[in-house]
């Protein structure tokens, strides 16, 4: 089966079965988009074969990423013969130059976005983003099915009426190159939904006997 993609207040949902399901299984990504995970797209399309209807959340920023994506690649289509996007992977540093340069002129045209490379990413904007995208869901019940980040994002907004539990694959505890973040863990301590974590014991950001240093409710397993 194929994914449909239906507009709920202006934003495009994309999803496998019927919205109007009564159970729900949203999908929280990783922060950056085009990370995303084959085997965990290939889990869903199965989870879905057995009757769940699933759904993808996509945040604020990562709307905005997908449309400066877009549009860079179709100005550099017709700017450069090979294509500018093609050009600029091959030449490392200075190709990531330009095409950050250019999509800062994009984004000169949509003031409405200007705060994409200062705000939009950080976790509780994207969590107020699934908030919200969850409100317009008409699903009584949600799962949230999460990866990485997502998972952080997830376990944020565990307290809203409609989600039941919250399952997270590969859950950054600590980022292999800064000191301990508390906005990272600190919550999991007072979590009351019921949190399933898959954690790798090769994870750069935590392995599962790492994650035994912090503090985490008994809903987290």
């Amino acid at each position: 089966m194929s994914i449909s993609h239906t507009l709920i207040n202006g934003s495009r949902v994309s999803h496998l079965g019927s919205l109007k399901a009564s159970h729900l299984l949203v999908v929280v990504g990783r922060s950056n988009y085009k990370k995303s995970s084959a085997s965990l797209e290939k889990m869903l399309h199965a989870l879905h074969a057995q009757g769940l209807t699933v759904c993808w959340f996509e945040s604020g920023h990562t709307q905005t990423a997908k449309q400066l994506d877009d549009t860079f690649e179709k100005w550099g289509t017709r700017w450069h013969r090979g294509g500018l996007a093609a050009c600029c992977r091959r030449h490392g540093a200075m190709g990531a130059a330009v095409r950050k340069l250019c999509k800062g002129l994009i984004l000169l045209m949509q003031p409405g976005q200007w705060d994409y490379f200062i705000f939009r990413n950080s976790n509780l904007a994207q969590a107020a983003d699934l908030r919200r995208f969850l409100g317009q869901l008409a699903a009584p019940e949600v799962t949230l099915f999460s990866h990485s980040a997502g998972g952080i994002v997830s376990s944020l907004v565990a307290d809203e009426p409609s989600v039941r539990r919250v399952v997270c694959f590969g859950y950054p505890f600590k980022h292999p190159e800064k000191n301990e973040e508390p906005h990272r863990t600190a919550h999991l301590a007072t979590l009351r939904q019921p949190m399933l974590i898959f954690q790798g014991d090769r994870d750069d950001y935590g392995t599962a006997q790492d994650a035994k240093r912090y503090q985490l409710s008994t809903q987290v397993t």
